[in-house]
Order: structure tokens, then sequence, then C-alpha cells
């Protein structure tokens, strides 16, 4: 799954997973990818990666990270994704 306010950095990583062979989901922000979560699980197709922004308005890449490692849905423990965070930001 992709998770990026940012239209064309969402775009671009869903080329790049296409040209691997990986199919992906994307959403435009952390609340939309937690229920894209409970949602795969549901239907038994759990997301293995996650690769979000870590900069979103709202819920942050990080905060999101958390949520997802706590593990717990609507339904109970969850199967965890592996999860990568991106930033287009200066790192100093």
């Amino acid at each position: 799954m992709i998770v990026d306010d940012n239209e064309t950095n969402r775009v671009v990583l869903e080329e790049l997973l296409g040209r691997w062979a990986m199919q992906s989901v994307s959403v435009d922000n952390a609340e939309a990818a937690l229920f894209e979560v409970e949602r795969a699980e549901s239907e038994r197709q759990p997301f293995g990666l996650v690769l979000s922004d870590l900069n979103m308005p709202d819920i942050d890449g990080s905060s999101l990270a958390q949520a997802l490692a706590s593990g717990v849905g609507a339904d109970g423990p969850s199967l965890r994704p592996r999860f990568i965070l991106l930033t287009s930001t200066d790192a100093d």
C-alpha cells in the first residue's frame, strides 16, 4: 500500500511497483490507510508492505506506523505489514 497526500508521489510509486510486478493500493491519508488495512485483512489478503510519506497533515506517517505496529484492529489482533517511511524533506 502507498500512503501519500501528494498525488505525484503516489503515481511515481505506483509505476515503480508496477514495474516490479507488485500490486498496490494507493490512498492519500492515514485514516484511509487504516480503513484499507482492515478491509484487506477482512478479505484475508493483508498488505505485506506499506510505503508512507512521513510528513502528512492530520495523522503523519510515524503515527500511522505506530498504529499499525500495535497490530490491533476492529476484530482483534491483526497482521503487521512491513513499513517504510519516505520523505522528500531535507534530513538536516
